[in-house]
């Protein structure tokens, strides 16, 4: 019964380490990138255990179905058939080039998502003259980055990146075709 209650303590102190000091520490770093898998497979001895004893199944199954929901094996969905292109590009503010220019190089990569950095143009009517010149994307934006999509975007958010003078990056959620 012990092993199975700390089973459950270990794999909800490991979810809490990777959503909260997430990679800001070299033990949550390692626990951020090491295969999913490792989750599931620390539970299955005390599950043995617990089947054997015959007692904390339940605390034993409890630890299991966390670690599988914390390995993304829930929730996850297989990648759909298709090339999705998408297309990192540092604009230097539009101080090289034309909004028409620009906006031409980047509709032939034919992307479907166009990451942006250094998007604060030095010009003040750069951003509407360069964003008309691409018609069909959404946009969403946060300091000096923009990234702009073919695919429906479901929402966006900014978030502050901690250690960073930039006041945040751009989050964006798209729907597949």
């Amino acid at each position: 019964m012990k092993l199975a209650w700390m089973t459950l303590l270990l794999v909800c102190l490991t979810w809490a380490l990777g959503e909260w000091p997430a990679e800001r520490t070299l033990p949550t770093l390692l626990l951020a990138y090491a295969p999913p898998l490792l989750w599931v497979l620390a539970t299955l001895p005390a599950l043995a255990w617990a089947l054997w004893r015959r007692r904390g199944r339940r605390v034993a199954v409890a630890a299991l179905l966390l670690a599988v929901w914390g390995a993304g094996l829930l929730h996850w969905t297989p990648q759909q058939k298709g090339t999705l292109r998408v297309v990192t590009f540092n604009v230097l503010g539009g101080a090289r080039t034309t909004p028409d220019e620009l906006a031409g190089r980047l509709r032939s990569l034919k992307a479907d998502v166009l990451l942006l950095q250094e998007s604060r143009f030095v010009q003040p009517d750069f951003r509407a003259a360069f964003l008309n010149a691409l018609p069909g994307y959404a946009v969403a934006e946060a300091s000096e980055v923009m990234t702009l999509t073919r695919l429906p975007l479901l929402g966006s958010r900014s978030e502050a990146l901690p250690g960073n003078r930039r006041s945040g990056r751009c989050c964006g959620r798209v729907r597949r075709r």
